[in-house]
């Protein structure tokens, strides 16, 4: 009766820990794109949305980054600035990870909504 208590419990262990997924923070950023800048010496341009949550603790200045190193980034970029031009709604996704020496979050995925 007790190995079956102990296997049950374990089980239910292995389950929830399943189902909960990574324990770390991933930011969502809606609503209005209000700024984007770049700083020189570096490839990222930070992107800022009206409202940010969730985000990870390296995030401590509440943006995203993207990285225009590459066509993915560079299209990211492109979307915000027409979503922050036409002052579209968008949803920000992060990745849950900081590049490495910034205080933002790099852009997993951008979406315009209408």
């Amino acid at each position: 009766m007790k190995q079956t208590t102990i296997i049950v419990a374990i089980a239910a262990l292995l389950v929830t820990a399943v189902l909960a997924g990574p324990s770390y923070a991933v930011g969502l950023g809606t609503g209005k794109i209000t700024k984007i800048s770049a700083s020189g010496g570096t490839n990222y341009v930070a992107i800022h949305t009206t409202s940010y949550t969730g985000y990870p603790a390296c995030a401590t200045g509440l943006r995203f980054y993207v990285d225009l190193t590459s066509q993915a980034g560079k299209d990211v970029y492109a979307l915000a600035m027409t979503a922050m031009v036409s002052g579209t709604d968008v949803e920000i996704g992060g990745t849950g990870t900081c590049p490495s020496g910034m205080t933002g979050e790099s852009i997993s995925y951008i979406s315009a909504i209408p």
